[in-house]
């Protein structure tokens, strides 16, 4: 008849199994997805946003106003689709950029 080891540690002869070894820590997560998915996000929401305001916006004029009573001064043909405006007091030019890509250059004398 074989004798088993005893199986209680606070019995004398215990000896824990070999080979046993403690719990590794857990795997600390990647935070790249999290941050790429929430730029993917943002970068759909301007899209749609910008589509939807472009829809609508179907001017092709750009108009002068008299900021002391917001009255129209000069309204002229530019692009489609006029983005974005600028004005370069130096050389007295209006600088519009259109959704085409264009850049039109106009004197203002």
């Amino acid at each position: 008849m074989a004798t088993q080891p005893p199986q209680n540690p606070n019995q004398p002869g215990y000896q824990p199994q070999q080979g046993y070894q403690q719990g590794q820590p857990p795997h600390k997560s990647n935070p790249w997805p999290w941050v790429m998915g929430a730029v993917a996000i943002i970068v759909v929401g301007v899209v749609v946003a910008l589509i939807i305001t472009g829809e609508k916006d179907n001017s092709n004029t750009i108009s002068k106003l008299r900021t002391r009573d917001m009255k129209v001064l000069q309204t002229i043909d530019a692009c489609q689709n006029p983005i974005g405006v600028t004005y370069d007091t130096h050389l007295a030019r209006v600088w519009v950029a259109c959704y085409s890509g264009e850049l039109l250059v106009f004197n203002d004398r």
